[in-house]
C-alpha cells in the first residue's frame, strides 16, 4: 500500500445572519483568511472542507444567501492555495425553521422516548405528518445544500438518508480508503426549550444509510462521524443506542461536532 494521507479543515458555527455579526466578521475573516496560508502548510493540501451546523442563525433563506457569498469567497482563497477540496455538511440547531408553537406533530415530537406510537409513525411512515414537520423545518437548509453545486462548490458525491444531512460517502485516494459519515443529530431541537439530554438519534439513520455499517467501516482505513451536537446532548436511552449500535468502540477513528462553541 502506498502512503496516503487524508486531509481536512473543519469549520463549525459560522452562525451566518446572527444580529450584530455583519461588522465582526467583516474585520474577523480577514484574520481567518490570513492564517489559510499557515494553515495549509501545516496541513494542507485539504481534501475535504467539512462543516458541523450552524451555517446561519435562524434557518431563514436570507442568511443562507449570505452563507453562500461567505462561502464562496472561502473557497476563492482555498483556491489561491491551489486547493479545491470538496464540501459535506450536517446542518445544527440554528441551520432549521423552529416549527410554530401550535404545531401538534412538533409538540408531539418533544415527548419521542415517551411516545412509542410517534417514533413508531415517524420512523416508518415517511409521508406522514411528523416526517412532513422535520422536511419543513430544514427546507431552506436542504435547498441552500443542493445549490451549492451552482457557484462553483463541489458537494461530496453522497447517499442520502431519510433525513436531512444524513449521508455517507466513501472517498478515494490512490489504494487507500476514507470513510465519512453525517448524521443529523438536531432534528429533535425544535424548540429554544431543548438542552443537553433531550436530543436523539436514531439506529435507523445508520442502517437507512449502511445496512452493515460495520463491515463498510472495516473496507475502510480510517472513518470519519460528523455531527453537529456531541454524544452527551443525547437522551440517556439513545446514547445508550449510540454507543451499542452507531458508534460502538473502534467502528469510527474521529467523531466531529461543533455546537459546543469552545
Amino acid at each position: 500500500m502506498s502512503d496516503v494521507s487524508f486531509r481536512w479543515l473543519h469549520l463549525s458555527d459560522l452562525h451566518f445572519g446572527m444580529k450584530g455579526q455583519a461588522p465582526l466578521w467583516a474585520n474577523l475573516k480577514h484574520h481567518f483568511y490570513d492564517d489559510l496560508p499557515l494553515l495549509h502548510r501545516q496541513s494542507g493540501p485539504w481534501d475535504l472542507l467539512i462543516f458541523s451546523g450552524d451555517i446561519v442563525q435562524k434557518g431563514d433563506a436570507e442568511e443562507f444567501k449570505g452563507a453562500t457569498a461567505a462561502l464562496v469567497e472561502l473557497y476563492g482563497k482555498l483556491t489561491d492555495l491551489d486547493c479545491s477540496p470538496k464540501f459535506m455538511a450536517v446542518p445544527g440547531n440554528h441551520d432549521l425553521v423552529r416549527p410554530s408553537a401550535s404545531d401538534m406533530s412538533a409538540m408531539l415530537l418533544q415527548d419521542w422516548s415517551k411516545k412509542h406510537n410517534v417514533r413508531d409513525d415517524f420512523l416508518n411512515n415517511p409521508t406522514g405528518p411528523y416526517r412532513e414537520t422535520i422536511r419543513s423545518a430544514f427546507a431552506n437548509y436542504q435547498a441552500w445544500y443542493e445549490a451549492l453545486g451552482a457557484v462553483g462548490i463541489s458537494v461530496v458525491d453522497a447517499a442520502h438518508g431519510f433525513l436531512p444531512g444524513d449521508q455517507v460517502v466513501r472517498f478515494a485516494k490512490d489504494d487507500r480508503q476514507l470513510g465519512l459519515i453525517g448524521l443529523n443529530s438536531t432534528w429533535l431541537q425544535l424548540s429554544k426549550e431543548n438542552k443537553a439530554g433531550d436530543l436523539h438519534v436514531d439506529h435507523q439513520q445508520l442502517s437507512v444509510l449502511l445496512p452493515d455499517a460495520e463491515g463498510w467501516c472495516r473496507a475502510n482505513d480510517f472513518n470519519l462521524l460528523v455531527t453537529h451536537q456531541p454524544a452527551e446532548w443525547l437522551t440517556p436511552g439513545s446514547l445508550d443506542t449510540w454507543k451499542k449500535e452507531i458508534a460502538p468502540p473502534g467502528r469510527f477513528d474521529l467523531h466531529l461536532f461543533g455546537h459546543m462553541h469552545e
